[in-house]
C-alpha cells in the first residue's frame, strides 16, 4: 500500500505508527529518510507539490507520498478539493492508500472535501473502449483519509458524494453518443 501524509510536521508518522500502518522502526527510518529526501528534492510543501519516498523493505508500505498543501491559512474547502484531485492523480496506480491528515483547519471538513475531490477526479468513461489499457486504468480499490473525527467527516462527505454521483450521471449522459432517432 501507500501512506500519504497531509499535515505540517512529522506527526503523521506518529499517527501512522499508532494506527498500526507503520512499525516503530519503519517510522523512525521514514522520518530520517523524509528529511534527506526533502532536502535533496528541495521539497518545501508548496501547494500541489509531491514527493514520493520508498518505504523500508519488508514493511506494509511500498512508499510514502508527501503532498504539499501550501500555507495553512490559505487552506480552504476549494483547496481541499483540488488537493484531493491531485492526490488521486498520484495514487490511482496503487491498490490501497491511507492518508494521515493532521494539523489541517477543520479536519473533518478538510477530509470530506479532499475525498470529494479525489472522487470527482476518479471519473472515467470506458464503456466503448474495445482494447483495455494495460497500465492506464486506475487500480485503486481503497482510499482512506484518517482524521481525528471520522464520523463528522463521513457526515460532511455524504451530500458531497451524492453531488459526485450526479456529476458522474451527467457526464455519462453527455458522453453517450446520440441514439440516432429523429
Amino acid at each position: 500500500g501507500v501512506a500519504g501524509t497531509a499535515g505540517h510536521s512529522v506527526g503523521e508518522f506518529t499517527a501512522a505508527t499508532v494506527a498500526g500502518i507503520l512499525s516503530e522502526h519503519d517510522s523512525v527510518s521514514l522520518v530520517a529518510e523524509r528529511g534527506r529526501a526533502m532536502a535533496a528534492a528541495e521539497f518545501k510543501g508548496k501547494k500541489d507539490a509531491t514527493l514520493s519516498i520508498p518505504a523500508p523493505a519488508g514493511g506494509k508500505l511500498k512508499r510514502v507520498l508527501l503532498l504539499g498543501l501550501g500555507p495553512v491559512k490559505a487552506f480552504d474547502t476549494a483547496t481541499a478539493e483540488k488537493t484531493g484531485a491531485v492526490l488521486y492523480g498520484q495514487i490511482s496506480a496503487d491498490e490501497t492508500v491511507t492518508v494521515m491528515l493532521e494539523g489541517l483547519p477543520d479536519a473533518a471538513t478538510s477530509a470530506a472535501r479532499m475525498a470529494s475531490g479525489a472522487q470527482l477526479k476518479s471519473y472515467r468513461f470506458d464503456k466503448y473502449h474495445t482494447k483495455p489499457e494495460k497500465n492506464g486504468k486506475p487500480k485503486i480499490k481503497s482510499l482512506t483519509l484518517q482524521t481525528d473525527d471520522p464520523l463528522s467527516a463521513k457526515k460532511v462527505h455524504a451530500p458531497l458524494a451524492a453531488i459526485a454521483d450526479g456529476v458522474f450521471f451527467t457526464r455519462d449522459l453527455v458522453t453517450e453518443p446520440p441514439n440516432g432517432a429523429a
